[in-house]
Order: structure tokens, then sequence, then C-alpha cells
């Protein structure tokens, strides 16, 4: 009995010790809270000239890259690439499929290496080749009708269009 009255004992002075440094914790915390407020209070002047004159430097560097990325903006809504290129006939050697567009019924001389194109790999691109595409010029020229037949006889759903194939490919050609 003289046991348990005196771990009793031993366990309120170990949780009274716990309380006490997490009351002296709080408290510091407090006072360091305060100290920090009242210093955001205070403004502090800018005496050196030098600072200053930074700052009138940089607000104008700020002004110049606003520019810039106005430019910026104009310059990328002049290269939109959401049309297909348009060519003028047939390709050499390339024949008109109603789905497909232009295709070529073998390996032309002047075949592309369609792995240029992020998302095309070597097995997507003999895929491509044994339906009759062998060059960017065409990937270029499709229009959403052909990537949508081109998709469902490769087996893809959205594929062409959210790797931007024929972006890609027209900023190649």
């Amino acid at each position: 009995m003289l046991y348990l009255v005196v771990q009793m004992g031993v366990i309120l002075a170990v949780a009274a010790a716990v309380f006490f440094a997490l009351g002296c914790w709080y408290a510091s915390a407090r006072v360091a809270r305060e100290q920090v407020g009242a210093l955001d209070a205070v403004e502090v002047e800018v005496a050196d000239p030098r600072i200053e004159a930074a700052e009138v430097e940089i607000d104008g560097y700020r002004e110049q890259v606003a520019g810039l990325q106005a430019d910026l903006a104009k310059a990328r809504a002049h290269m939109a690439f959401d049309e297909p290129v348009a060519f003028a006939g047939l390709p050499p050697g390339a024949e008109e499929d109603a789905e497909l567009g232009a295709v070529y019924p073998m390996r032309p001389e002047s075949a592309d290496d369609l792995t240029a194109i992020r998302g095309i790999g070597k097995v997507v691109a003999r895929q491509l080749n044994e339906l009759g595409i062998y060059t960017l010029a065409q990937i270029a020229g499709w229009d959403r009708p052909q990537m949508d037949a081109i998709s469902v006889r490769m087996g893809f759903k959205d594929r062409i269009r959210r790797d931007d194939w024929g972006g890609q490919a027209r900023r190649l050609v």
C-alpha cells in the first residue's frame, strides 16, 4: 500500500513538472509574439541614397519586364498552332484517303523520323507507317476528324490531341 502511495506521489510530481515546463514555454512564446508584433508596428526609415536608387532601378526593370511579357503574349497569339498546315495538293507519291488525308501506299524516300514527336516511340511510329503515315508534314496537316480517325484505328482515346502531335509536327516541319 505504501508502495502505491509513493508511486502516485512520483507520478504527480512528474506531471506537475511537465505542466510547469509547458506553462513556461507558453508564457515565453506569448512574450515573443508580443515583441514581434511591436517590431512590426515600427516603421523603418531608409536613409541610404543607394538603397533608394536601387529601388528606383528595380521599378524600372519591373516596367520593362511587364512590357516584355505583353510583347511575348502578342507573339504567342500570332504563333497559334491550332490550324493544320495547308499544302498545295498531295505530296508526290501520296494518295488521298477519305478519313486519314494524305497517305503513302509504300514508304517514300523522304520519310521522316516520327519519333521526334514526344509521345511517338518506335512501336507507334511503326503503326503510323502501317497506316501510310511517314512524314511530319502529314501529321502537321491533320485536322480534328483525321486525328479522331487515326486515334480510332490505333486504339488511342485522346492521346494524339493530349500530346499535341499536330502542334509538335508543325514546329518541326
